[in-house]
């Protein structure tokens, strides 16, 4: 399956980024400001829920996406090389055992258009995931744009065990932490210095949308 752009339509946060818990009836949690509206199957997972134009949703079905994204522009080479693989419908880490695993995994998405980051105000991430790694071994998962620089791009970031979830993130323009380069693009980073041991999973992403508005 490609990925595919949709739109939909609606109106986004103002203001800087802000998070919150919210519990969904299907049993997982979303973290989002936004009215849960009623699903729309042509969406993909991330998709759902929001409101605005919706300018990039990726479903990880199959390995294929990887090489359909490499294509248009994302880098899954950002760190450790060939350490992403699709499985089971999920982005994850390409090893056999993450109890096991040491490195630095990460992927950068393509950047929007000059157009639409002219066009819009408001800006938001959404990613449905799993999060099972060791805040013991300060293992930790990263979302940045631009490039890895936690201390000035860091948008939200994750540690220890946390079940399936929609996670979204929403930014105006004028609060983005992009150094002032007019660019949306997220960086995507799993640090993991030490082994989480146990029977930890590690990151498993199902999905991606970016939603805007003006």
């Amino acid at each position: 399956m490609r990925p595919f752009l949709l739109l939909s339509f609606g109106s986004l946060l103002s203001g800087g980024c802000r998070t919150e818990v919210v519990d969904v009836s299907d049993g997982f949690c979303a973290q989002q400001d936004m009215m849960i509206q009623t699903p729309d199957n042509t969406k993909c997972a991330a998709a759902k829920g929001l409101t605005g134009d919706n300018l990039l949703c990726v479903d990880f079905t199959s390995s294929q996406v990887l090489s359909d994204l490499t294509n248009t522009g994302w880098n899954f080479d950002k760190f450790d090389k060939g350490c992403w693989t699709v499985s089971s419908g999920k982005l994850q880490i390409n090893t056999a055992n993450f109890a096991t695993y040491m490195g630095t995994c990460g992927f950068v998405m393509s950047a929007l258009s000059a157009s639409d980051y002219g066009k819009y105000n408001n800006f938001t991430l959404s990613v449905v995931h799993r999060v099972d790694i060791s805040d013991a071994a300060s293992q930790k998962l990263q979302v940045m744009l631009g490039i890895d620089d936690p201390s000035m791009r860091l948008v939200t970031q994750w540690t220890g065990k946390q079940s399936r979830q929609q996670s979204t993130m929403g930014m105006s323009k004028n609060d983005l932490p992009n150094g002032g380069t007019g660019v949306f693009q997220p960086l995507f980073k799993l640090n993991a210095s030490l082994t989480a041991g146990g029977t930890a999973q590690g990151w498993q992403i199902e999905s991606i949308a970016v939603n805007a508005s003006p």
